[in-house]
């Protein structure tokens, strides 16, 4: 009898931590679909650069706390070329520089970028709360690469406009130049599982229809 008990409440501690995770992935998975903006900006970037080419102006955007309802978890991005500041890791940065990659021969230096910042909230799920990621845009073309401002002067032609983005969604520092962490060290999109009984996440971004969907991590 005592062995029976012991079974029953085993099971019940299971199913309610089933239950809490499963509930914890659907309030992430809605948090995401609600960041439709980020289809929006990415839109935005790529007809700016139509228009502007290697004169593509920096900038940044940050969106009132009030604003939740239009932005959803987003709270705002930063956009342009990708400069020796920001991979060089210096206090003039634009971009969070452990965003940018930079392994001291490859780097992202002259690439274009979209830095997503989302909002650090009680409102948000913790799974995207206070992260950030990086859009990086990449050419037209049969074998699409990392648009670069440098080959586009040179007079490459696929450099010209932007076929689509790839995303950067890191849980370390991926600059030799900063040991900063970034994202908490949990990707953006990660839900424990097991209240952390098991110290393993799943990432939920491939559920999402957005542009965030780009961001998926195994």
């Amino acid at each position: 009898m005592l062995l029976f008990r012991y079974l029953l409440l085993l099971l019940l501690c299971s199913s309610t931590l089933q239950a809490n995770m499963q509930y914890e992935i659907n309030q992430t998975v809605l948090s995401l679909e609600d960041a439709q903006l980020i289809n929006e900006i990415l839109a935005s970037v790529q007809a700016r650069f139509h228009s502007q080419g290697h004169n593509f102006t920096s900038s940044s955007v940050v969106y009132a706390e009030h604003s939740q309802s239009n932005h959803g978890p987003i709270l705002g991005f930063v956009t342009g070329f990708i400069g020796q500041d920001d991979v060089d890791a210096s206090a003039s940065a634009s971009f969070t520089p452990a965003l940018v990659s930079n392994d001291g021969s490859n780097s992202n230096l002259d690439n274009l970028g979209v830095e997503i910042h989302f909002r650090n909230d009680d409102n948000i799920p913790p799974a995207l709360r206070n992260k950030k990621v990086l859009f990086l845009a990449t050419t037209i073309g049969q074998q699409p690469m990392l648009l670069s401002r440098s080959m586009l002067l040179s007079g490459n032609a696929n450099h010209r406009a932007i076929g689509g983005f790839i995303c950067v969604n890191p849980s370390t520092t991926l600059n030799i130049n900063t040991s900063d962490s970034i994202n908490d060290g949990i990707s953006l999109g990660s839900v424990l599982l097991n209240n952390g009984v098991s110290g393993a996440y799943v990432n939920v971004l491939n559920r999402v229809s957005n542009d965030l969907r780009k961001c998926y991590v195994d």
